[in-house]
């Protein structure tokens, strides 16, 4: 008998952590060794920085004084990339462990379903493509279930040597 072969569920799996991978590896790279600098020079951002002084101005007018200078937001941006990189990190470890134990269909399930809904809900849906992927894998591993052996005349092999001895 063929042995049960979980190709594409592993296939699925190793793209999205290689995904995940690079992610990963970027976010470590700004969060802890990059210059956030770079990022808020990027166009939008200096509108979007004024965007939250006058949302803030809107809300509470008595706080007139708070001003947000692009310093300080990259300082955010350093420590907001340095938290979501540990994140990404530990959500890499477990889908490595789900991808490598694929064999038991039940741990892996979870591991994978867990990733999907935790990657989803801290990134706000924006690596949506990840979660599906993820999400997909588990969905195969529930669908295709192992094929069963059925060993035939056991218990006559039993019985007779048994009598023989």
């Amino acid at each position: 008998m063929r042995k049960f072969s979980r190709k594409w569920e592993k296939m699925i799996a190793y793209f999205a952590n290689a995904i995940l991978t690079l992610l990963t590896s970027i976010a470590l790279f700004f969060g802890y060794f990059g210059d956030t600098k770079v990022l808020v020079d990027l166009p939008g951002v200096q509108d979007g920085v004024s965007n939250i002084s006058r949302y803030f101005y809107q809300v509470k007018p008595d706080l007139v004084d708070i001003s947000f200078n692009i310093d300080q937001v990259a300082e955010l941006l350093q420590l907001f990339l340095k938290f979501y990189s540990v994140f990404l990190l530990l959500m890499l470890l477990l889908a490595v462990v789900a991808s490598v134990t694929i064999e038991t269909r039940v741990s892996s399930i979870t591991l994978f379903i867990s990733v999907a809904i935790s990657i989803s809900a801290i990134s706000l849906g924006k690596l949506w493509f990840i979660s599906l992927a993820y999400l997909v894998v588990a969905f195969l591993l529930i669908v295709r279930k192992n094929k069963r052996r059925v060993i035939r005349n056991l218990y006559v092999k039993q019985t007779s040597s048994r009598t023989q001895a």
